[in-house]
């Protein structure tokens, strides 16, 4: 036996149980995706899958043990309370289901490099690998619940709702959010329900690109991203565009007019998921424009600023990204540079 295959073990070990830590803790679940996508990196495709069809079933079998148990045992599983929707069959379906998810996530980020995509394509590929189980996963999951999956998924939400109500924040005072909350329940719920494909789609882009930007970081692999630029160089087809435009004046016909909750869905979902993109493009510009200036306390103080003021940046992002399409702000950035070392060399 060779010395290769011990360590390929260790490396297909410890990835294995890091993602499985990540998978169960719930607040790190997110970073699922990154061992195994280290594990492909470095050691191959198969190696990967391996690790995560070992993931795998240790998930099924730890649901699988946990579940018929007392109350008090299954307390402990994250995914506990959705037993309410779930028959404990359709639970580990579910929760199996969801690591797939991020699995393939993982893997399609490890395909996108060992195929030397750039960056657009390595990002856009192991979003629609994600979305495209969750798609698959809602059709495996609806024979598993106790009620339709789409009721069951409105209903969730209207307790949500419900017990956010009941909550010291919204009673506190005159009680004119609880109240709010309680009249406007079933309205919050419809709209909250409307807008999950983008949301899910939301949720799909911060993991891709939370994995994305850690793994090139962290994971001391850096000759294998030298063919991927940072998030600096992101950029979407100017196209794109005309599907922001499309979506928001169908919203306004919509609101003019009335033509039902299907084509405002239609179009929110479509404006959200398009909007989220040039957010992307709007910090790719910042950050292109940060990376000319070497005060660091500067650059941390924006990125700080950005994080306190959240609901401001996404708007001056969003508004940067959409001007980027017309203005091309960095191409302005790159020739000034380069008039100004052809001055600084006359």
């Amino acid at each position: 036996m060779t010395s290769a295959k011990p360590s390929s073990l260790r490396v297909m070990g410890v990835g294995c149980l890091i993602s499985l830590i990540c998978y169960l803790t719930g607040m790190l679940v997110f970073l699922t995706p990154l061992p195994l996508m280290y594990v492909s990196l470095l050691l191959g495709r198969r190696a990967a899958i391996l690790t995560a069809m070992a993931v795998f079933a240790v998930i099924g079998g730890l649901y699988g043990f946990v579940l018929p148990l007392s109350a008090m045992a299954k307390a402990f599983l994250p995914s506990a309370p959705l037993l309410q929707f779930f028959t404990e069959t359709g639970l580990v379906v579910l929760v199996l289901c969801h690591f797939l998810y991020f699995a393939v996530i993982g893997l399609g980020l490890a395909e996108g490099v060992h195929r030397r995509l750039t960056l657009g394509r390595w990002l856009g590929l192991a979003l629609f690998l994600g979305l495209f189980v969750l798609g698959l996963a809602a059709v495996v999951i609806e024979g598993g619940t106790t009620i339709p999956l789409l009721k069951g998924v409105h209903f969730f939400i209207d307790e949500i709702i419900g017990d956010m109500a009941k909550l010291p924040e919204f009673t506190s005072g005159l009680g004119a959010k609880a109240y709010v909350l309680t009249e406007h329940r079933e309205d919050i719920a419809g709209v909250a329900f409307q807008l999950m494909p983008s949301m899910l789609f939301l949720s799909s882009l911060f993991v891709v690109v939370m994995n994305a930007l850690l793994g090139r970081r962290f994971l001391g692999l850096k000759p294998m991203f030298r063919h991927i630029h940072n998030i600096a160089s992101f950029r979407l087809a100017d196209g794109w565009i005309w599907t922001l435009i499309a979506a928001w004046a169908l919203l306004f016909i919509e609101f003019s007019f009335g033509y039902g909750d299907g084509v405002r869905a239609i179009a929110l979902n479509a404006a959200i998921c398009v909007g989220s993109l040039y957010f992307l493009q709007g910090v790719a510009v910042a950050m292109y424009a940060l990376q000319g200036i070497r005060i660091p306390f500067f650059r941390l103080s924006v990125a700080l600023f950005s994080l306190f003021f959240f609901h401001i940046s996404v708007v001056a992002f969003i508004g940067l990204g959409i001007a980027d399409v017309w203005l091309d702000f960095r191409n302005r950035i790159r020739r000034a540079k380069k008039d100004k070392e052809i001055e600084t060399d006359s």
